[in-house]
């Protein structure tokens, strides 16, 4: 399982690792670790704040600006149950085949939110299934329906 402190111990293939978060408390224990940090803002910290708004705005912050990395890797602590060996595989398969992205996925039934179902193309790319959502949301922000 991906833990803080199995990436610090043993995932040994990242040159940097940060922490983007609002809370103090989480900001004081990466400190521990010698762990860059980013204080998000409440804009980006919201339940419904965007995978993408989150990530965009960590990206155009001062400590990664002064950084060039090759790839970035964004693990949601909403999806934390992940074996290490699946995080080394992914970003094994990007650098092999020269991929853009690796995301991981799973076969759901129907019945899921259709603002957080991709679909694969015959061309073997992932689409956003609903046309009209532009932006993934995070589980807590979509709204219920029967």
């Amino acid at each position: 399982m991906v833990t803080l402190q199995n990436l610090l111990t043993n995932v040994i293939f990242f040159d940097g690792k940060l922490i983007s978060t609002d809370s103090e408390k989480i900001l004081n224990e990466a400190k521990k670790f010698d762990l860059k940090t980013f204080k998000r803002p409440v804009s980006t910290s919201k339940d419904y704040s965007s995978d993408h708004d989150v990530i965009i705005e960590v990206l155009k912050g001062k400590k990664i600006k002064e950084q060039k990395y090759n790839f970035i890797v964004y693990l949601q602590p909403i999806f934390p149950i992940r074996k290490i060996s699946q995080l080394t595989d992914a970003l094994n398969e990007v650098i092999k085949k020269i991929l853009d992205c690796s995301w991981s996925i799973s076969k759901i039934d129907k019945k899921f939110h259709p603002k957080k179902v991709l679909k694969l193309s015959n061309k073997n790319l992932l689409t956003i299934y609903s046309d009209d959502e532009k932006k993934l949301l995070l589980n807590n922000s979509l709204e219920m329906f029967l």
